[in-house]
Order: structure tokens, then C-alpha cells, then sequence
């Protein structure tokens, strides 16, 4: 994944302003996409991951793109948690849009903390000995090595972080891309 601007963005439209915790949408036959917005608190990254399991699971993705998407949310989330750390100690939101079409899973990551650019973010090499670099840097490290294409954005206080993975599906899930589903909002 590199920090140069992309040919193809991952388009704006993928991202959710809305303020319910937990939505569910489905356009008919072309794609899925569902959207959670937690608290940017440790406590929070269980009912992420479960969100993100659910989704993978309603889309029957094969296991290891269900882990690769698990490990993706898992940095991300815990990079804004820790690093993104308001001034008087609160957190902020992150909501987290995933959307997938046959053979692609786009992932909004939006968060109102702090400016940070991970694609502007350069970890240290894995080969360097540990007292030659710093500490840090490992899950951004992950993450690029997770996606195909990424693109930042700082818009309004907050940081948009859309990234792409082409997926490999399963036999089974083109026909849960089309199958309908209902809206539920979960408090």
C-alpha cells in the first residue's frame, strides 16, 4: 500500500453520517453494506468485532478473509483508542462502514479524534534491531499489508480512512449478496 494518490479512490459516498449504533442496508442484487458507530473506549472493540464477525458471516466470507477484516479493525480501533486520545482524556466516535460487492470489501474507518494520517506514517523496518527504532508502528504495518488500495482524508474534525481488499468469496456468498434484507437498529 503506498501513500501516493490513487487513480481509483475509494469513493466518499461509502462512508455513514448517520447516528444509530448499528444499521443494516442492502441495495438490491449489486452489494451489501453495513455500518456501526461506537465509542472510541477499549470496552467497545467486543462489539466492533462482532459487528464485523457478523457481517462476515452474513456474507459468507471464507475464514481467512473474515480474520484478515477482524485484524484490520482490531489496529485500526486500537490505534484511535490509544493514540487518539482527546485533550481531558475522553473518546471520541469511530464508525466503521463496510461494504462489499463481488470480490471487493471497501472499509470506512471514521473517527473525530485527533488528526492522524496512518497512510503519511512510516513504521520502522522489521528487520532493524529492536534499540534502533521506536516503539510503534506494527499495526499500521498490518493494515497496509491487508489492503490493496487506501486513501486519508481530514475532513471537519475528523479522519476518513477508506481502505480496499480485494476478496476471494465463496461459492456461497454471491447469493447473500442478493438476497434481501431487513433495516434494525440495535441500542
Amino acid at each position: 500500500m503506498s501513500s501516493e494518490p490513487d487513480a481509483h479512490p475509494i469513493p466518499f459516498s461509502a462512508v455513514d453520517y448517520g447516528l444509530a449504533s448499528i444499521r443494516i442496508r442492502q441495495s438490491v442484487g449489486s452489494k451489501m453494506k453495513d455500518s456501526i458507530t461506537v465509542r472510541a473506549e477499549q470496552m467497545e472493540l467486543t462489539r466492533l468485532q462482532s459487528f464485523a464477525d457478523a457481517f462476515a458471516r452474513k456474507c459468507d466470507l471464507p475464514d481467512d478473509e473474515r480474520s484478515r477484516l477482524l485484524i484490520i479493525l482490531d489496529e485500526l480501533f486500537t490505534n484511535a483508542v490509544t493514540h487518539g486520545v482527546r485533550a481531558g482524556g475522553s473518546g471520541g466516535n469511530v464508525t466503521v462502514t463496510l461494504r462489499l460487492r463481488p470480490g471487493r470489501l471497501f472499509m470506512s474507518f471514521v473517527d473525530d479524534e485527533p488528526a492522524f494520517n496512518p497512510l503519511a506514517f512510516y513504521p520502522p523496518h522489521i528487520g532493524q534491531p529492536a534499540d534502533e527504532h521506536t516503539i510503534g508502528g506494527l499495526g499500521i504495518r498490518i493494515v497496509r499489508a491487508l489492503v490493496h488500495r487506501a486513501r486519508y482524508r481530514r475532513v471537519g474534525g475528523r479522519n476518513y480512512l477508506h481502505l480496499l481488499r480485494r476478496s476471494r468469496l465463496s461459492d456461497a456468498a454471491l447469493p447473500n449478496i442478493c438476497s434481501p434484507t431487513r433495516d434494525r437498529r440495535d441500542h
